[in-house]
């Protein structure tokens, strides 16, 4: 059986081959926050801000000024409108909450989690392959961070190496963080 959006996938793909960087970025950042929100909530139309605190892409606002949260919020427009044309999302309204135009969020329905699924992991795709070395950059900081976690997991007691959370290890677990920590120094 397929569904409508498996026969559209191709073209979903090839358009996000031929979009410019600022769009496909603004739409990668709302389906992020789309994501999130579906990830923490249970039913119900989501929740996102107009301007993020934190922003993820800086090509989507490279300096901080008026005219740039005016284009942000306008280029996570276009990106909204663009995944509910792939039917990635339903109805998305704004409501505007503050003076400024940008003081506001949408609320977004998504009636088929699967096919944003599927639209976020072309958009990933399509991010690793315009940015290959940043996400390698990423995966080694989190990776290393992970590291010092695991090996902060351990102490040294009486010469030996010992987990410090032994019913949450693994055999060969003090092994692991020995080769971690002296690694590590």
């Amino acid at each position: 059986m397929y569904h409508s959006w498996e026969m559209n996938a191709p073209s979903v793909a090839s358009i996000l081959g031929e979009l410019e960087d600022e769009l496909l970025y603004a739409l990668l950042d709302v389906s992020l926050d789309i994501d999130q929100a579906l990830i923490v909530q249970t039913e119900g139309p989501v929740q996102i801000v107009g301007i993020r605190d934190v922003i993820r892409y800086e090509i989507l606002y490279p300096v901080h000024s008026v005219n740039s949260s005016y284009r942000y919020l306008e280029l996570r427009r276009k990106g909204l409108m663009l995944l509910q044309k792939q039917s990635g999302i339903g109805s998305m309204e704004y409501h505007k909450w503050g003076m400024s135009g940008w003081e506001g969020g949408w609320t977004i329905t998504v009636p088929d989690s699967d096919r944003f699924g599927a639209l976020l992991v072309e958009l990933r795709n399509e991010e690793d392959r315009r940015r290959p070395g940043i996400k390698m950059g990423t995966d080694i900081r989190s990776a290393t961070a992970r590291l010092v976690q695991l090996a902060d997991s351990f102490t040294l007691r009486g010469g030996t190496l010992s987990c410090a959370k032994p019913r949450r290890c693994f055999p060969g677990c003090s092994l692991i963080a020995f080769s971690v920590v002296a690694s590590c120094r």
